[in-house]
């Protein structure tokens, strides 16, 4: 009875709390050529060896504005470990109302705004925002739908997972 309570608390926690899901089967991240923000040229490919966070979101999508400054910190506690990386994707073809939220929340981190909806749907993104956590390996190991509460802590707890695997 006690494996069963501490079960049915573990899953509605997690439910509760936005806990990140770790993949059963991890899938490899597509190997598409992207451009950033800035007009240059890369591959996901590229993030091999680091751990990677992406950000797929939109900028007519509210919890997504509410996410970025949670996405941002994340960024900022880690720009300082190069094996940590976080990666913004917007899924809408509207580069120009992506790049005004962007200012608006002083977000920093990297993004891919031509092209973002393309990658959103070779990743499968089904819903917004959606968050992946790629394994150094180029594995997507952990995706999380939406953002509610606790996000910063299963996000930040995805990633540490996956510098331990790094490290061990």
């Amino acid at each position: 009875m006690r494996v069963l309570t501490l079960f049915v608390l573990l899953v509605f926690g997690c439910t509760l709390l936005g806990c990140s899901t770790r993949l059963a089967s991890p899938k490899p991240v597509p190997a598409s050529t992207l451009v950033d923000s800035d007009g240059v040229k890369f591959s996901l490919d590229e993030y091999k060896g680091t751990v990677l966070l992406v950000d797929v979101w939109a900028h007519w999508c509210a919890p997504c504005k509410k996410a970025l400054p949670t996405i941002q910190a994340i960024h900022e506690d880690y720009l300082d470990d190069p094996r940590v990386v976080v990666l913004g994707v917007h899924g809408d073809p509207n580069g120009a109302a992506a790049s005004e939220v962007l200012r608006e929340k002083n977000v920093t981190f990297r993004q891919v705004l031509d092209g973002g909806p393309a990658l959103a749907k070779e990743l499968g993104v089904s819903g917004y925002p959606t968050f992946f956590v790629v394994s150094a390996d180029g594995q997507i190991v952990h995706q999380k739908v939406g953002a509610s509460g606790g996000l910063s802590r299963s996000l930040r707890s995805a990633i540490k997972e996956e510098l331990a695997e790094l490290s061990g």
